[in-house]
């Protein structure tokens, strides 16, 4: 929805703009715990207003977000709530804030304000306003509010109605004066939806406003995409202001954010002689996408990332890329830009694309929102559909997009406009685990052998930025968790891996296996389920899911095992092949005797990757209890009768 004004704004200042105020309640009326189980809080107002302004000296526009919370205290675990911190972005500023506790008997504390500290916030990076307030206990009441100055419109976060706790009710309006235009979206589960605003008059100029009440917890969940990208939220999109006599334009295009993201370093690819010779070099002789993998991997392997949490697009440093070479670190904008430059030095016709992370935001042909992008991707352009490359992911393949842009869109950037790219799907050939396990049982019931892996496409990759992040000595245990998501239900005890940092090269593993106790039972028959050879890490099987569930790429996985029995022990009868299959893939379980004594087992999996949404979760959950009870049949080993002491 757009929101059109040509007149001139009379121009205010920030300082003239009443302060926030806290609003009467009475604490006694407040929900209980009763009422929302299993939570530490509930928010019982997020109110926030927008007012779109000026900055009276400079006459330029800016956004005053004033905003209050209304937070109370269910359970112990909820008092961390005392700690209040503000976060805000790079260009922004925070300023009256201000908070008080109101205590179950409905005594009112009001903040020691000259406590109030400015700090980093984890994980977002940015500078965050924060306080310890005291007098907090269960039953208690926090309240605070503050103005938020935004000095760049063009880079405002969508106001997000739901979070971790449950929120009673959520209110967000914009006010919007003459002078300015404006794009006003709605959207819930990561898709944009028609949910037009309420409108009314007001003496600034038009407001704006949506609000949302019942709003459930979004409890954390494997798998879920960002709760961000998951909640209503509101957007402002700014286009353009008439100040004074002066026009200020925002983007109302995807070419317009490409021409402003390509002037902040307008020489990005122009690169010295020496340089070009040694992109020249790296990608040698051969064909276009051989010569593009060499030069990717080079920067994916040995271009260290830029120390601290990665910042999105629109406030991460660029620089140029002559500079991220002498520098040698990067994020993923500059890391990105540099990949371009490199390509097109070796001859290839590489652009430049934007990006949003599948699992944090969501990307329209028609609504260029700057905010929510990552960082740069290399996109060429081929007769059979483009090649996307990221050179912050470490998976290096012609034939495996980057996982986490797979079904995404790319913003890529030319002279003559920008186009949006559709990121497709790999094949689930194209990323395999191939799992090989030789096993033997001792007469205490123990197991120990060794394991063989090969691991390529997107698996490989998955792999090796999960071990880039830890310690030698962590990597059995990320070895052993990756591995038993894919159905090998063996830990590794100790790990040996080559090719770490080959990146296109499979990612091969040795291991050493040693597992106490895999049997039951007494006597002459004990058991052993299938799961503890053959089994994939599911945990509890949730019976709802309240977020589409993020699958990854799609994979093969082939789980091999032999197991040998001590002298004169046997299985019985093995249960029979069982295959489970539902839309997203498919699972085959097999076990056979290959000897009197050495027993066989196969595990074979195609998943199709992508996303299962909250409609789909009921047939694949039924398909996970099945493939679960496949895995917890046991069967029969007979051993021999125990031997009578003799004295």
């Amino acid at each position: 929805m757009k929101a059109r004004w040509c007149l001139l704004l009379c121009l205010g200042c920030s300082s003239s703009l009443p302060r926030p105020e806290f609003e009467r309640f009475d604490v006694r009326v407040t929900p209980g715990p009763d009422e929302f189980p299993d939570v530490p809080a509930v928010v019982l107002m997020d109110r926030g207003e927008l007012l779109l302004t000026a900055d009276v000296e400079r006459r330029t526009p800016i956004g005053r977000l004033r905003r209050y919370l209304r937070i109370k205290v269910l359970r112990e675990p909820g008092i961390t709530l005392s700690r209040v911190e503000v976060p805000f972005d790079p260009g922004s500023s925070v300023f009256g804030f201000n908070a008080q506790v109101t205590t179950p008997e409905g005594r009112v504390v009001p903040a020691a304000l000259e406590n109030l500290t400015e700090t980093g916030h984890e994980p977002s990076g940015r500078r965050a306003k924060a306080i310890q307030l005291t007098d907090v206990s269960v039953g208690s009441v926090i309240e605070y509010t503050y103005d938020v100055y935004v000095d760049d419109l063009r880079f405002l976060p969508p106001w997000i109605f739901q979070g971790e706790l449950p929120t009673v009710r959520s209110e967000f309006a914009v006010v919007v004066p003459p002078g300015y235009t404006v794009d006003l979206r709605y959207s819930r589960d990561g898709a944009f939806t028609d949910r037009p605003p309420e409108r009314f008059e007001v003496p600034e100029g038009i407001r704006f406003s949506w609000s949302e009440a019942k709003l459930p917890a979004l409890f954390p969940e494997e798998g879920r995409p960002d709760p961000g990208l998951l909640a209503p939220r509101a957007h402002v999109i700014f286009l353009a202001a008439k100040i004074a006599g002066r026009e200020f334009k925002g983007f109302s295009s995807w070419d317009e954010v490409g021409e402003w993201f390509l002037s902040r370093q307008p020489n990005w690819a122009e690169l010295s002689a020496a340089t070009v010779d040694e992109a020249r070099r790296v990608a040698g002789d051969a064909a276009d996408d051989e010569r593009a993998l060499k030069i990717l991997e080079v920067l994916a392997r040995d271009l260290p990332p830029e120390p601290g949490p990665t910042p999105p697009l629109w406030r991460a440093r660029l620089v140029h890329p002559e500079v991220v070479l002498k520098e040698q670190r990067a994020n993923p904008t500059s890391r990105g830009l540099l990949l371009v430059a490199l390509l097109r030095a070796a001859g290839l016709p590489a652009l430049p694309g934007l990006y949003a992370n599948r699992d944090e935001d969501l990307l329209l042909p028609d609504l260029p929102t700057v905010y929510g992008l990552d960082g740069v991707a290399a996109v060429i352009p081929r007769a059979n559909g483009a090649l996307v490359l990221d050179p912050s992911d470490l998976t290096i393949s012609t034939d495996v997009p980057p996982p986490r842009l797979q079904g995404t869109r790319v913003i890529t950037m030319s002279p003559e406009g920008s186009e949006v790219v559709l990121v497709g799907a790999s094949a689930p050939a194209a990323s395999k685990s191939e799992i090989d396990c030789t096993l033997e049982l001792d007469k205490r019931g123990d197991l120990f052998g060794t394991l063989r892996a090969t691991l390529t496409g997107a698996e490989a990759g998955t792999l090796r930025a999960a071990l880039r992040e830890v310690p030698p000595e962590n990597y059995a245990q990320i070895t052993s968790d990756f591995l038993r998501a894919r159905g090998s239900g063996v830990p590794v005890d100790s790990v040996d891996i080559a090719d770490l940092t080959a990146l296109r090269r499979p990612l091969t593993l040795k291991g050493t296996v040693k597992v106490d106790q895999v049997v039951t039972g007494e006597g002459t028959e004990i058991y052993l389920p299938i799961g503890r050879i053959l089994g994939a890490a599911t945990g509890t099987i949730r019976e709802v899911r309240r977020a589409p569930l993020k699958r990854g790429a799609p994979r093969q996985i082939e789980v091999k095992a032999t197991l040998t029995l001590p002298e004169g022990w046997e299985p019985q009868t093995l249960p029979a092949p069982r295959t489970e299959s539902w839309a997203g893939g498919q699972v085959q379980l097999n076990l056979r005797s290959e000897t009197r004594r050495r027993i066989g087992f196969l595990r074979s999996a195609v998943e199709n990757g992508g996303e299962v949404d909250k409609r789909a979760y009921a047939a694949f959950r039924h398909f996970l209890g099945q493939v679960k009870n496949a895995e917890n049949e046991p069967f029969v080993i007979k051993r021999p009768a125990a031997r009578p002491l003799e004295f």
